[in-house]
């Protein structure tokens, strides 16, 4: 995912004003959790050949050439590489919603 989407959902979750290394950590959190939706989407898409493929690629740790590699044997890619980017943004947003009325409601009993 690249980190203009990355910093968007950030800043969407009012997470902007962290200190750098926090928010680089959390940028690779939501990295990391984009992959694994994307990735549960469409591994049971490609034919088992094809996952090793995508292995290898995978573990050479390039981003781009797994996007690729993805584009060219996932039909619809980009629409699934949005609909996963959606789901985690609701997700972050939900979360992060539930997280400012705990924080409200143990504030509000203090």
């Amino acid at each position: 995912m690249d980190t203009p989407k990355l910093k968007n959902l950030v800043d969407e979750m009012g997470m902007s004003d962290l200190p750098e290394k926090e928010k680089m950590d959390l940028m690779i959190n939501l990295a990391d959790a984009f992959r694994n939706k994307l990735a549960a989407k469409v591994l049971n898409m490609l034919t088992r050949e094809e996952q090793e493929e995508l292995d290898t690629i995978v573990e050479q740790k390039d981003d781009q050439a797994v996007t690729e590699y993805m584009k060219a044997h996932i039909p619809g890619f980009d629409s699934l590489f949005l609909q996963a980017y959606q789901e985690l943004r609701v997700e972050m947003l939900d979360a992060k919603d539930k997280i400012d009325q705990n924080v409200a409601k143990m504030r509000a009993k203090s």
